[in-house]
C-alpha cells in the first residue's frame, strides 16, 4: 500500500543495488506534508537475467497517495498504484527448451479514494476504489504438441466498501455500499 507523509516536512529517499545475472533494483520515493495536505510518490524497477537461460524477469511500479485533513476527525486519502512484471519460465533443469512454459507478464492498476472518521467513540471509513488488470501467458505450450498459445485474462473491480467501529475497536458492521462488481 502506498505510504502517507504524516508528520510535517519533506523527505526523499532511494536505493539502488546491482547482483550477480545482471540483477538491478532501484527505488525512490518522496514525501511531504503542510498543514492539512500530505503527499507520497514513489516508483520501483527490479530486472535479472535470471541464474540460468530464460530464467529472467522484470519488475516495475509507480504508485502515490495524496492526502488531506478535512478537520480533526476527517480525512481524505486518494490512492493510485500500477505495476507491470514479466517472468519467463526456463524449464526443468536439463530438460528440452521447447518445454519451456514461456513468459508470463502481469499489469495491474488501482485507484481508490477514503474518506474516514476518528472519534473517541467510533472510527469509521467509506472507501470507493476501482482496481483492473491483466494476466497474460504468451507462448505457452497447447495440448497439440508443437503448437503454442498466448492466455490472456483480464479484470475490473470496482466497488465501494464501508466501515464503522465503536469504542474499543468493536467492529460494528462493515460492508459493500452502493455497488460492485468484477469481470474477467
Amino acid at each position: 500500500m502506498p505510504k502517507r507523509k504524516l508528520t510535517e516536512g519533506v523527505e526523499t529517499k532511494g536505493q539502488v543495488a546491482t547482483g550477480r545475472w545482471s540483477t538491478l533494483v532501484g527505488t525512490v520515493e518522496h514525501g511531504g506534508k503542510k498543514d492539512r495536505l500530505d503527499y507520497y510518490i514513489g516508483c520501483g524497477y527490479r530486472s535479472s537475467d535470471g541464474h540460468r537461460t530464460a530464467a529472467d524477469g522484470e519488475l516495475k511500479n509507480i504508485y502515490g497517495s495524496l492526502g488531506y485533513a478535512l478537520s480533526p476527525n476527517w480525512d481524505l486519502n486518494i490512492v493510485t498504484l500500477w505495476n507491470d512484471n514479466e517472468a519467463s519460465d526456463p524449464g526443468e533443469e536439463g530438460a528440452d527448451p521447447a518445454l519451456r512454459e514461456g513468459t508470463f507478464e502481469t499489469r495491474t492498476w488501482l485507484a481508490e479514494a477514503t474518506l474516514s472518521n476518528s472519534y473517541d467513540t467510533a472510527d469509521g471509513s467509506l472507501k470507493v476504489y476501482w482496481n483492473g488488470g491483466e494476466g497474460d501467458w504468451l507462448d505457452y505450450p497447447a495440448p497439440t504438441p508443437g503448437v503454442r498459445e498466448s492466455l490472456c485474462n483480464d479484470s475490473l473491480f470496482k466497488g465501494c466498501v464501508y466501515s464503522i467501529k465503536g469504542g474499543g475497536s468493536r467492529q460494528v458492521c462493515r460492508g459493500p455500499l452502493l455497488f460492485s462488481s468484477a469481470s474477467g
